[in-house]
């Protein structure tokens, strides 16, 4: 992950796993930041089957939305093999 908003706002990159609606993973907005795209590494620690992928979008009528995303899997993070 190259940002997370922890200053102004709980958009901590935990947030993207932790099972809850309620939270969101949001890149900085508060201070100096990267420009877009961002980058989300998750390392599960094994070789796993993965059956898919859900992205759930922001709760309720917030700004903040996902406008695209690409998933790419692999055994290293950044030789990842990209998934259509």
């Amino acid at each position: 992950m190259d940002s997370e908003e922890t200053a102004a706002d709980d958009g901590a990159a935990d947030n993207l796993l932790d099972g809850d609606l309620d939270s969101i993973w949001h890149s900085v907005w508060s201070v100096d930041h990267k420009p877009n795209p961002h980058r989300v590494v998750i390392d599960l620690g094994a070789t796993v089957t993965a059956a898919g992928v859900r992205l759930t979008p922001r709760q309720g009528d917030r700004p903040g939305k996902v406008k695209a995303f690409k998933v790419f899997f692999g055994t290293t993070a950044f030789g990842a093999q990209r998934k259509n």
